[in-house]
């Protein structure tokens, strides 16, 4: 179990980073979490694969939620930015708005 956290963990470290399949990686992290402390409360097996594991999934659980939260702000504002300027876009004028004459 040991070397599964270990795994488990670095796949979760290096998924973690990209926009989407980061929520992939985020859960990978969670479970080699929890593999490291099960193969570190076990008697049999390497417990320093186990910690190895335990420290480098939760390193990737932490990460990964704060790189995908982060993301979704970003895209949320950027939506909220481009509706902002949609909306004020001279196309959406009336079309005899731009030849109405000044009294």
């Amino acid at each position: 179990m040991s070397v599964a956290a270990m795994v488990l963990a670095i796949v979760g470290l290096i998924l973690c980073w990209f926009p989407f399949v980061g929520w992939l990686g985020v859960a990978f992290a969670l479970v080699a979490v929890i593999l490291g402390i099960i193969s570190m409360k076990s008697a049999k097996g390497n417990k320093g694969l186990g910690i190895v594991g335990l420290v480098v999934g939760a390193i990737a659980l932490l990460g990964g939620a704060i790189v995908q939260t982060v993301y979704i702000v970003a895209v949320d504002k950027g939506l909220d930015a481009y509706q902002e300027a949609a909306a004020d876009s001279p196309q959406n004028l009336p079309p005899e708005a731009p030849f109405q004459q000044k009294p």
